[in-house]
């Protein structure tokens, strides 16, 4: 009869688990058993008196395990046994089933099932006696053991009968504070260039294998050691010339693996991005070979019929220019190229046939790899054939990248120059300098000792000072000699009034409905509360659309300056032009740059070109909330501003500066701020201050001598 009474160890399993600061994480979980006499989950419910059991007629080589839904750091298991017990058994874990796993757990090999994708933590072969048994089973590796799935492997059954417990428990480790344990790093490519920039990658797990986040002391405590002619910025690892290098990094104690290296190639490579002309008829994305991407393929099927995998797979790319070549590097897929050369060309006609310029033979196949073909001579080619003869699998040739260097150096051979803003008031202007060396890649010119010259003003480095308005001509002569472009930076320093300020305007068509209204753009509030805005059309690719805004001036005027102030949402891509009839137009103010979203101020000038016509012609705006023009400002050669003679005449109010004109005959004004309190008051004068009033916008009320009452709004 099967043995029932287990109550003597009911209290001694608890008492075990009280003791314990670990918590049984199995309970309640999924599980699964390859037999089932009675059901899996009888296992975990925390219930010795329900257990779960395997068919006594499947016999041994059976197997029960448990999800625990996510990874968990394993202390220790304990399994409550029936009579009929499991005398040999493994215990494995995993992180994850795959479908290969799946498969081995259900064919009909029960000897392999735990052969693929689990590892194993223990294993016990003993005899039991008094049942039921409770055995605590300890993990056997020293490593900290980290898993979502535990599975037991039941080999040899203790009995007759099937496998049987009562309890299948899972017990975490004791609670500890998460802490740095260890430190990884990667690169993207582990061979190139002098001329590429390598990506790094950091990994860093705590105590438990797990994921830890640096605290902010340990972030700013990274050390990064690397071999000299070496360097890191953030994670980008860029090198002064051929050879070796390690990197490795250091938190406190804990050192990352070393990483290495190999630099191989001088200069940048010629074949990216560059023209394939020539590729083998039905194969596939030829472009892929020349893309600067590892995880994409040039890829040529094997044809039927063929013999040991014996066929062509041809590629030429056109480098765009003649080189002095002197290295090749092929990136290959698993299913490689076994025999393969490599000739060069000037002229697409004649390659360095019949004696290859490289060869390879008996290439690997079944195995990602990177040849580097180097030769001490040079070849002039500005054409690279590619041509294999014979793949190494049945799988076709597929190639990732292809990739041609000279065995030049990098050279300056271009310098440019660019300003943060070219146009603006008196301040200060910031360049930056760029170089590019003989094939078109950039060039690190930071430490150039050359020589910035300005045609007026002052230059302290790469920042010009304009202290007056004009035309400042700037250029730089790098130390070998070479000068960039020129750079004329127009200082504006406009006087007098604004002329569009509530000057009529007009906007393409649909763009003046809702609270952006077009005469907001000109009503001497420059604020987000009121502007002019053209909603973005359905439809439209990357904010490219076409709006307008038109402001007519008094007269024909010679115009100094424009300024255009803009909300966040602004455009990124638009012209200033000038009209004497409002029918034709000339553009005088270019703006085009990458978008940002960001509320900013632009300065064109003028230059004394005449017009009653000002407009600002957007194509292209910076986000997806429309095109937001703030404030329109335009101002003349000659100052001018409004004669304050005729507007008294004219019986309205207008602002002067820090005085408030008034009609004539005012005996008694008042200016009120919108809440209606009021903020300045005068009596029998013509003009009133508000000097000591903050800017804004106000209401004024003049009474003139006859009683009538004459009120406008201003801004300050």
């Amino acid at each position: 009869m099967r043995f029932k009474n287990f109550t003597l160890l009911l209290g001694a399993f608890f008492m075990l688990a009280a003791s314990s600061q670990a918590a049984n994480v199995a309970l309640g979980k999924k599980v699964y058993a390859s037999s089932n006499q009675q059901p899996p989950e009888l296992a975990v419910d925390d219930n010795l008196g329900t257990r779960w059991e395997s068919k006594a007629s499947d016999g041994d080589n059976q197997w029960f395990y448990v999800d625990l839904e996510k990874g968990t750091v394993i202390d220790h298991l304990k399994i409550v046994w029936e009579g009929a017990y499991g005398k040999h058994y493994k215990i494995h874990v995993a992180d994850e089933i795959t479908a290969e796993m799946a498969l081995k757990l259900t064919d009909d090999d029960k000897t392999n099932d735990f052969a693929t994708g689990w590892k194993e933590i223990a294993e016990i072969n003993k005899t039991l006696s008094g049942f039921p048994a409770s055995e605590t089973i300890a993990v056997s590796t020293t490593d900290v053991v980290t898993a979502r799935y535990v599975a037991v492997e039941l080999i040899e059954r203790g009995s007759p009968h099937g496998f049987s417990f009562w309890e299948f428990g899972v017990y975490d480790m004791a609670e500890e504070a998460s802490k740095l344990s260890s430190i990884e790093i990667t690169a993207d490519r582990l061979e190139g260039s002098v001329a590429d920039t390598y990506t790094l990658g950091y990994k860093f797990l705590d105590q438990y294998k797990m994921n830890y986040i640096l605290t902010a002391e340990e972030n700013a405590s990274r050390q990064m050691i690397v071999s000299e002619g070496a360097t890191v910025v953030d994670n980008k690892l860029t090198v002064t010339s051929r050879g070796t290098y390690t990197v490795k990094m250091k938190i406190g104690d804990i050192e990352s693996n070393e990483l290495k290296i190999e630099v191989k190639a001088e200069g940048a490579n010629l074949a990216l991005k560059k023209d394939i002309v020539f590729a083998t008829e039905g194969s596939k994305n030829p472009e892929n070979a020349v893309d600067g991407n590892l995880g994409s393929l040039w890829i040529t099927d094997e044809p039927s019929g063929v013999e040991n995998h014996e066929y062509d797979a041809v590629l030429v790319v056109d480098l765009g220019d003649v080189y002095d070549v002197n290295r090749v590097h092929t990136s290959f897929e698993g299913a490689s190229s076994a025999d393969y050369t490599i000739t060069f060309s000037t002229d697409n006609v004649t390659f360095s046939d019949p004696v290859p310029a490289f060869t390879v033979t008996n290439g690997i196949g079944m195995t990602n790899r990177h040849d580097w073909l180097t030769s001490e001579e040079a070849v002039k080619a500005r054409y690279v054939k590619f041509h294999s003869t014979r793949a190494a699998t049945q799988y076709g040739t597929k190639l990732y990248e292809l990739e041609v260097y000279t065995n030049s150096k990098s050279e300056l051979t271009s310098v440019m120059i660019a300003a943060d803003k070219e146009c603006g008031t008196p301040g200060d202007y910031t360049f930056t300098l760029t170089g590019l060396d003989q094939f078109g890649e950039n060039y690190d010119i930071s430490g150039d000792k050359g020589i910035w010259t300005v045609s007026n003003g002052l230059m302290n480095g790469n920042v010009l000072t304009a202290e007056e308005a004009g035309a400042y001509e700037v250029y730089y002569t790098a130390e070998n000699g070479l000068q960039s472009n020129t750079v004329t930076v127009d200082v504006v320093n406009p006087e007098g009034d604004n002329l569009a300020l509530n000057r009529p305007v007009t906007v393409s068509e649909g763009d003046q409905t809702g609270d952006s209204k077009p005469e907001n753009a000109v009503d001497g509030v420059d604020a987000v509360g009121s502007l002019w805005g053209a909603a973005e059309p359905a439809g439209s690719k990357d904010h490219t659309y076409d709006c307008w805004i038109v402001v007519e001036l008094e007269k024909v005027f010679k115009i100094d300056a424009v300024k255009a102030s803009w909300e966040g949402a602004n455009s990124c891509r638009y012209t200033v032009e000038a009209s004497t009839d409002g029918k034709t137009f000339s553009v005088f103010g270019t703006y085009d740059k990458p978008a940002r979203l960001e509320s900013r101020t632009d300065w064109f000038a003028g230059k004394g070109i005449e017009a009653k016509y000002i407009k600002v012609y957007s194509t292209k705006a910076s986000t997806e909330w429309g095109t937001k023009l703030q404030e329109l400002y335009v101002y003349d050669v000659n100052g001018t501003t409004s004669s304050v003679a005729s507007i008294a005449a004219e019986g309205t109010i207008f602002v002067a500066g820090n005085e408030v004109v008034l009609p004539e005959g005012t005996v008694e004004a008042t200016v009120f701020n919108l809440n209606g309190a009021v903020v300045a008051h005068a009596e029998g004068t013509a003009t009133m201050s508000i000097a000591t009033v903050q800017p804004g916008v106000y209401v004024v009320k003049a009474v003139k001598a006859d009683g009538t009452v004459v009120t406008a709004k201003i801004v300050k």
